[in-house]
Formats: C-alpha cells, sequence, structure tokens
C-alpha cells in the first residue's frame, strides 16, 4: 500500500498547527489565541463542543481520522 509520509500521525504531532501552536496558545494569554483564531477561547471550546458530535468521523483501519478541533 501506498502511504504518504509526510501525512503521518508522528508528523501531524510533531509539525502541524493543531497539535503545536492551539496547545502553546492555551497557554498563553487571550490575545494571542484570539488572534489566531479570530475567536475568544470560551467561544471557541463552546463552538467545538457544539459541533464535535457531527464533524467528528471515525477510525479506520489504514488511517485514523483527524480530531474534531482540527477541523474546526
Amino acid at each position: 500500500m501506498w502511504v504518504r509520509k509526510w501525512l503521518s500521525d508522528k508528523r501531524r504531532q510533531r509539525y502541524g498547527h493543531y497539535s503545536t501552536m492551539l496547545n502553546e496558545l492555551k497557554t498563553e494569554d487571550e490575545n494571542a489565541s484570539f488572534n489566531y483564531t479570530r475567536l475568544p477561547r470560551r467561544i471557541y471550546n463552546e463552538v467545538l463542543q457544539r459541533t464535535e458530535g457531527r464533524i467528528e468521523k471515525k477510525d479506520t483501519w489504514y488511517r485514523k481520522s483527524l480530531p474534531p478541533g482540527l477541523k474546526l
């Protein structure tokens, strides 16, 4: 099976914006996360909570699904 190495789970966790940037922004002040997402952190978390059931997919045998926060 042909696999795209640049899209592997390990590389996405190490270099991806969702896993690196948003986790770092959660520890910083409110303005830093607002400048990146254009939503206050409280509103972003509320929108994510309300929509994650609709945008969440299931894992398959050949690929893990993307987390809802990444899709949002």
